[in-house]
């Protein structure tokens, strides 16, 4: 997956925004809430947040 699939998938869901994070983090959210985050410029691992359940 390259950097355009990731932000066209994250940025699919209604409401989301993008920004760039902790000087390096490509971080994606819903009302100001992280749900996906990689580090730039490496995509090679994303940090996903779900539910516990």
């Amino acid at each position: 997956m390259d950097i355009e699939q990731l932000r066209s998938i994250c940025l699919s869901f209604p409401g989301t925004s993008e920004a760039v994070k902790y000087d390096d983090q490509l971080a994606f959210m819903v009302l100001g809430k992280h749900f996906c985050s990689s580090r730039l410029p490496d995509l090679n691992t994303i940090n996903l947040k779900v539910p516990d359940d």
